[in-house]
Parts: structure tokens; sequence; C-alpha cells
């Protein structure tokens, strides 16, 4: 596993490549490899790094900035990878006690389903609202306040 991370590190490092579209989709890549690993604290580093490199690049808005794309057959969409980075950005944060960062997207914000989105897809957007409003609980918890564990609990 330390040789696949290596090799992570090693395209993810070049500023180059980490500025076209296929950049953030290569730091998801090394994310998956370091929470594989064990190593979460590394992965909510490279997560953050890949959230602010989106972020430049305009993915977290409904029409992102023109992308520039290195491999024409590249098919990842802006709106799926921002989606998976806040979905991942949320799920480290509940397991290391940090703050997720990453406000919901107007346009996934909608908890309807959608006839264009598969079952899997709600369920999947479904459980990052609800990692967002558990991690967002944690930071202002009094005790006695059940009022939002209540409300994720019938979200779940």
């Amino acid at each position: 596993m330390q040789k696949h991370l290596t090799g992570a590190s090693c395209v993810t490092g070049n500023d180059e490549v980490m500025g076209a579209q296929e950049g953030p989709e290569c730091l998801i890549l090394e994310v998956v490899f370091c929470t594989n690993a064990g190593k979460l604290r590394r992965a909510w580093m490279v997560l953050r790094r890949a959230i602010g490199l989106a972020q430049l690049m305009g993915l977290h808005h409904d029409q992102p900035d023109k992308l520039i794309i290195l491999d024409p057959q590249t098919k990842a969409s802006a709106s799926l990878m921002w989606h998976r980075l806040s979905s991942q950005e949320r799920y480290l944060a509940l397991m290391l006690g940090l703050p997720a960062t990453t406000l919901d997207n107007p346009c996934t914000a909608n908890t309807k389903f959608t006839p264009e989105e598969s079952p899997y897809d709600h369920l999947e957007r479904s459980h990052s609202q609800i990692m967002r409003r558990i991690t967002a609980r944690n930071e202002r918890i009094q005790l006695g306040d059940f009022g939002v564990t209540r409300q994720v609990d019938q979200m779940l």
C-alpha cells in the first residue's frame, strides 16, 4: 500500500496536472488510498487540498468555469466530483472529530428524489446531508439538547 501512496503523491505533487479537471480526481484517489491504509489524518489533509483546488476551479458552483481537460476520454462530471469531495470530507470530519467545512450545494441540497438519479445516488446524497448535520451538531452540542439528534434520527 505504501508504494501506491508514494506513486499517487508523485502525480498529485505536480501542480501542472492539478490545474486540470483530472487533478481533483487524482487527489480523490489518493484520499481513498490513505483512508484504506488507515491514515485518516493524511487523507483529511489531502482532501482539504483537493477541496481548495476544486473551489479555485469553480466546481462548487452549478456552472463551473471552463475546465482544462488533459484526456479527451475523461468522463468525470464537475458536480459529481464536488459531491464526492464534500461527502468524503464530511465522513473524515466525523471520524476525526473535526468540523466539516463544505457547504451544501444549492442544487444538491434538495432531499427529494428526482427521476434522473438512481436510488443509490439519492441515498448517498441523503447520507452526505445527514453527516453535515451531525458534524454541525457536534460543534455546538449542549447538555440536554437533543433536538438535532432527533431530527437526524428521523431522517435515517
